[in-house]
C-alpha cells in the first residue's frame, strides 16, 4: 500500500480522466490516474498493423479558436503541438438514401441557408427549427448541460424553450413543425451519427450536435497523438498514471480520505473522481445506485475497420475529408430497427475516413488509408451465439456492408483490403468495457436526459463524476465537463 495520499485519484484514463488530471496538475494538485488498459483512452484509438483507428471519434467539435477544445489545449500550452485539419466545409457529413441525398455544410447558418435553398416552400419551418435548437443550447449552457427537472423549474423564466420543447424527441419536433419527409431526412443527416432513430433521440442532444458543428475538425496527427500529448503534459506536471490495473473496490471515508483497492495495490486520496460508468462506480462502492443511475444505455455498435492499400483510387471514387451516411431504404426508422434487431434486411451505414483528414502518413502509411464502418448491432443476439457462430455472423454482416459500399461508389473495396478487423457488440463490450457494447454511455432519450440526468456531484462530498455520462457526449462535451469540474473543485478547496 502506498503511504502517499493524493489530492485526487481519478478512476479511468479516458478523455475525461486525462484532461481533468492535466488541468488539476497544472494547478499544483497531486493526482493519480488508474486505468485498466495499457494506454490512455483505452480503445478510443488503436493500431491495426500500420493503421490507426479511433472508433468513437470521426471528427471533433469545438476546435476553432474561442471554442473549448482549442482553449483547453491552449491553456496547457500545447496549441503548436496539437493542431487540427477541418473536414470539408461544404459537406462534412453526406447523406445518401436511395431517392434522396444531401451534403451538410459546416456551421448552423450554412446548414440553414442550404436547407432553405433545397426546400424553399418550408423556409419558415427550417428557420423555426434552428431557432429552437439555438435557444435550447443556450439554456443548456445555463445549467451546465444537466437539464434535470429541478434545474429547469428552479428558474422557469430562464428555461422557457426547454419547458416547451425539451421533453420532445427529434421526431416529435418534426411532427410539431409538420416537416416533409425529405426535409426530415436532410436534418437527420447530422444527428444520425448518434445511431439513434429520431423517435428515440432527445431534442436536447440534437441541439448540442447542431451548435457544435460550427467546428468539425480532426487532429492533424491523429487522435492517438492528441491524447498522448495531453498525457505527456500531465506526467511532466506530476500526474502518476498507473496502467494495466483494475479497480476492485472503493472504501468508505477513513481519516478524511478514501482507500481504493486495485489489482496493483491500495491507493489513498482526499477525493475520488470516477471516469467509469456511474453504475460501475456504485458497484465498487458496494452500494445500490440511486434511482437516477438506473438509466437505459445507448444502442449497441457493430464496427468494421479496414486498412486499404490505394489512397488515390479511393479518393477518386468519391471519398475525402467527409463522412458518409448510406442507407438501403428511404425509411431510416426501419433501417435502424432492422439493425437493432440483428436482421440487417435494411440498414444504415456510417463511414468515416479520418486518415484522409489527418496529415498523410500520420494514421496510415503514405499512399494508403483507413476506413471505419459503424452500424447498429444486437448485443443480445450475439451474446446468445457460440464463438464460431459469432465469427460466421460477423463475416456475413461485414461482407454485406462492404459489398453495398463498393456498389455505391463503383469500387471493389475487397481487392484493396490489407488489414481488416470486425467488432460485434460483444467484442466492443469486452474491449471498451461497455456493458452492452453501447456506442456511447447512457441513452439519449428524453426520459434519460430529463429524469435520469446525472451531474458531476454525487451524494458523497468526496466522490465526483467526469466523462460523457456526467455531461454531454463527444470529446467537446467531455473536455468542457473537465473544465467545469476543475473550477468546481478549486472553488470547494478555496471555501474550506
Amino acid at each position: 500500500m502506498e503511504n502517499k495520499i493524493y489530492d485526487y485519484l481519478i478512476l479511468g484514463a479516458g478523455w475525461g480522466g486525462v484532461s481533468l488530471g492535466a488541468l488539476l496538475a497544472k494547478e499544483g494538485k497531486k493526482v493519480c490516474v488508474v486505468e485498466k488498459n495499457d494506454r490512455p483512452c483505452g480503445y478510443g484509438y488503436f493500431k491495426l498493423g500500420e493503421y490507426e483507428f479511433s472508433p468513437n471519434a470521426l471528427y471533433i467539435q469545438g476546435c476553432r479558436e474561442g471554442w473549448n477544445v482549442y482553449e483547453f489545449i491552449k491553456e496547457l500550452g500545447l496549441e503548436k503541438e496539437i493542431t487540427f485539419n477541418s473536414l470539408d466545409e461544404d459537406g462534412y457529413d453526406r447523406l445518401i438514401l436511395p431517392n434522396f441525398s444531401f451534403n451538410l455544410p459546416i456551421g448552423i447558418e450554412n446548414i440553414t441557408h442550404k436547407l432553405s435553398s433545397e426546400f424553399p416552400d418550408e423556409d419558415e419551418k427550417i428557420e423555426k427549427f434552428f431557432e429552437i435548437m439555438v435557444k435550447l443550447d443556450d439554456e443548456m449552457d445555463f445549467f451546465e448541460k444537466a437539464p434535470t427537472i429541478m434545474n429547469v423549474l428552479r428558474r422557469p423564466h430562464k428555461n422557457l424553450c426547454t419547458i416547451r420543447y425539451g421533453w420532445m424527441t427529434l421526431q416529435g419536433l418534426f411532427n410539431h413543425l409538420k416537416m416533409s419527409h425529405n426535409l426530415q431526412n436532410a436534418i437527420m443527416g447530422t444527428t444520425l451519427v448518434t445511431d439513434y432513430a429520431p423517435d428515440k433521440l432527445s431534442v436536447l442532444v440534437a441541439s448540442a450536435e447542431y451548435i457544435g458543428y460550427a467546428s468539425c475538425h480532426y487532429p492533424a496527427k491523429g487522435i492517438g497523438h492528441m491524447i498522448k500529448t495531453v498525457e505527456k503534459f500531465a506526467k511532466e506536471n506530476g500526474v502518476t498514471f498507473v496502467y494495466n490495473t483494475e479497480i476492485t473496490a472503493i472504501s468508505n471515508t477513513i481519516d478524511n480520505s478514501r482507500e481504493i483497492q486495485t489489482t496493483s495495490g491500495t491507493f489513498r486520496a482526499n477525493k475520488v473522481i470516477s471516469n467509469l460508468d456511474p453504475q460501475i462506480t456504485y458497484k465498487l462502492l458496494g452500494k445500490d445506485a440511486p434511482r437516477k443511475y438506473h438509466y437505459e444505455y445507448s444502442p449497441s455498435a457493430f464496427l468494421i475497420f479496414l486498412g486499404l492499400t490505394d489512397r488515390k483510387k479511393i479518393m477518386e471514387a468519391g471519398f475525402g475529408k467527409c463522412n458518409y451516411y448510406l442507407t438501403s431504404t428511404d425509411d431510416i426508422h426501419q433501417a435502424i430497427k432492422s439493425m437493432t434487431d440483428g436482421l440487417y434486411d435494411d440498414f444504415a451505414i456510417y463511414i468515416g475516413t479520418p486518415s484522409l483528414v489527418a496529415n498523410e502518413g500520420e494514421m496510415s502509411p503514405t499512399g494508403k488509408m483507413g476506413m471505419q464502418i459503424i452500424i447498429n448491432g444486437s448485443f443480445e443476439k450475439f451474446n446468445q451465439m457460440t464463438p464460431a457462430e459469432q465469427e460466421k455472423e460477423k463475416e456475413r454482416i461485414s461482407n454485406k456492408m462492404i459489398d453495398f459500399i463498393s456498389k455505391k461508389f463503383n469500387i471493389d473495396l475487397n481487392e484493396l483490403v490489407e488489414e481488416k478487423e470486425i467488432w460485434s457488440p460483444v467484442d466492443f463490450s469486452k474491449k471498451a468495457n461497455r456493458p452492452y457494447g453501447n456506442i456511447y454511455g447512457r441513452s439519449f432519450s428524453p426520459k434519460t436526459l430529463i429524469f435520469n440526468q446525472l451531474s458531476q456531484e454525487t451524494e458523497f462530498d468526496d466522490i465526483f463524476l467526469c466523462g460523457a455520462n456526467a455531461t454531454i457526449t463527444g470529446i467537446l462535451g467531455v473536455i468542457n465537463g473537465s473544465l467545469i469540474l476543475r473550477d468546481k473543485l478549486l472553488k470547494i478547496e478555496s471555501e474550506k
